[in-house]
């Protein structure tokens, strides 16, 4: 007996070892890509100038290029500006704490959602996720909608096992008033949580707690009404709305009220699989697929009440895209993330437990199928973080290689992140001038909102003037900017910026109209089969005359 107990507290302080490990070994990751310290990419830039520039209240409601954030996430990451000054690391350096955090935060909750062993699979399938590890380093609400949904999953995972005593109930309504001003998807793991527990009350007939449940989603739903009406409401009538339903339309992210649905319900499903792990092949992706409905049937069966926590949050979301109120579409779906990776590792304990029958190999061979991708692409990150769009570089070749007289045409996507830096690189955004008019047609997008905001001071002038040589691209596609482009034809040396978008179309045409000087295109090495398919360049020309290849 002693010796059995003896063993039992062996293997337990090796798990506990093996989570600090693997805890660290994620740590580094994240630390990693945050102080490699990459460019802002484009959906950073539409939040860094409005949190740098702006004031505490301007996270009550669209910014200025019409994006809304979680107030609480606004004014974190202000409050960092304030106290440690702007740069790339301190704007996103509550990303990185909250990203950071969720490592500790999944070790805490695993155990009281599955076992140990599959607690430690869904910590490592955590930990090594290139998905969470570039969120981590990122200016968006992911890491911090992940921190949130971890946090929700803690307390209301101790109430499940022990009670909704006075603290806990007191715990358990802080924690859903406040999360809510920090992540927006939040409102779905309290939805399934608090489901959870209102069912579980009834059903044991606790009229007490009933009551006590009650009162607490009152506090929970004036929070959310109140952050409703001074943070979201009326963005349904900003023309950028459109624009965003089309988008989301257009990666197939909101359920179809009819028999397709079931074909699009496979679908998100495949894709989600793919986010979890950055997979490719097929064979991990089924792999994944079959562990995940293991792990819903293991819980159906044995636990349906960790089932209703970790599932129905994504139900409520699905509910939600039904409406065109939530996207379900890879990062949207990164709150998610935790419980999706504690039911995957369910079902290799199902299969480790169900099945003993089955040989160690091929038990081994199926969790090898399961992580060995994602823990390459990790590895190889440590030595090539991952960039994307880095236009720092761009800028400073720009600065040092540019002649008084030269003129710089900044292409459309570009924008946003060189109006964040500008100041950096001794530019300034304020200088540069429409040298067309706006389109009147199509959807108004993010840039286009703030274009035509009282807050833009750029100048609309009548063609090229030789007084203003800073030159704002007028559009996204190659043939909406043909038109100003021919408007530079005739100068001796002209820079073209690109950023976000492959510019072939636009080369090809500088190519035939005249002469390359210079370049420069940032590089970078990547894990997957696909290479730099949005990277950062500028190329001079000398238009100084018509020039035709033969």
């Amino acid at each position: 007996m002693q010796l059995k107990l003896k063993q039992k507290n062996i293997n337990k302080l090796v798990l506990v070892y093996l989570s600090w490990g693997i805890i660290t070994y994620g740590f580094i990751l994240r630390l990693v890509q945050f102080l490699y310290n990459r460019s802002l990419n484009l959906d950073e830039a539409f939040i860094a100038s409005a949190i740098a520039d702006g004031s505490f209240t301007d996270c009550f409601g669209p910014l200025e290029y019409s994006h809304i954030v979680p107030p609480g996430f606004f004014m974190v990451s202000k409050l960092f500006i304030v106290f440690f000054g702007n740069n790339d690391l301190t704007i996103r350096l509550f990303p990185f704490i909250a990203g950071s955090a969720s490592l500790y935060l999944l070790y805490k909750v695993a155990p009281l959602y599955a076992s140990r062993s599959a607690g430690i699979i869904a910590l490592f399938l955590f930990s090594i996720s290139t998905k969470l590890i570039y969120y981590t380093s990122s200016l968006k609400q992911y890491s911090i909608d992940i921190a949130a949904a971890l946090l929700i999953l803690l307390v209301v995972g101790k109430i499940r096992i022990s009670d909704l005593s006075q603290k806990n109930a007191v715990i358990l309504a802080f924690t859903g008033t406040v999360v809510i001003w920090f992540s927006h998807p939040s409102i779905f793991i309290l939805a399934g949580a608090g489901t959870y527990l209102m069912m579980s009350c009834v059903l044991k007939k606790q009229e007490t707690r009933v009551k006590s449940l009650l009162i607490i989603y009152s506090l929970w739903i004036v929070s959310f009404l109140f952050l409703y009406i001074v943070s979201l409401k009326g963005f349904s009538d900003y023309p950028v709305y459109q624009w965003l339903i089309a988008f989301w339309s257009s990666k197939e992210a909101f359920m179809p009220l009819s028999f397709s649905c079931f074909l699009w319900l496979f679908n998100s499903w495949m894709n989600m699989m793919k986010m979890l792990g950055g997979y490719i092949d097929k064979v991990p992706i089924t792999v994944s697929m079959i562990l995940f409905a293991g792990g819903c049937i293991a819980l159906l069966i044995k636990q349906k009440d960790v089932f209703a926590v970790l599932l129905l949050p994504l139900v409520y979301a699905i509910t939600a895209s039904v409406f065109q109120k939530y996207p379900i579409h890879d990062r949207m779906l990164l709150f998610f993330i935790p419980a999706l990776f504690l039911v995957i590792a369910t079902g290799v304990d199902h299969v480790r437990l169900k099945y003993s029958a089955v040989s160690w190999s091929v038990k081994v061979i199926l969790i090898m199928f399961l992580i060995w991708h994602p823990f390459q692409k990790s590895f190889f990150h440590l030595k090539h973080p991952k960039v994307w769009q880095e236009i720092k570089p761009v800028m400073a070749f720009v600065k040092e290689h540019m002649q008084p007289d030269d003129i710089i045409y900044l292409y459309y996507w570009a924008e946003p992140a060189f109006r964040y830096y500008d100041q950096f690189y001794g530019f300034d955004y304020r200088d540069f001038v429409f040298i067309s008019p706006f389109p009147k047609e199509g959807f108004v997008k993010e840039l286009d909102h703030f274009r035509y905001s009282e807050k833009n001071s750029n100048k609309q002038i009548d063609g090229f003037n030789e007084e203003y040589r800073l030159v704002l691209g007028i559009g996204e596609r190659f043939c909406m900017c043909k038109d100003e482009i021919d408007k530079l034809s005739g100068n001796k040396r002209v820079w073209f910026i690109f950023s976000h978008n492959d510019p072939k179309n636009f080369i090809n045409y500088l190519d035939k109209i005249g002469i390359q000087i210079d370049h420069i295109k940032t590089e970078y090495k990547s894990a997957s089969r696909f290479l730099n398919a949005r990277a950062s360049s500028a190329y001079l020309y000398d238009l100084s005359y018509t020039y035709v290849k033969p």
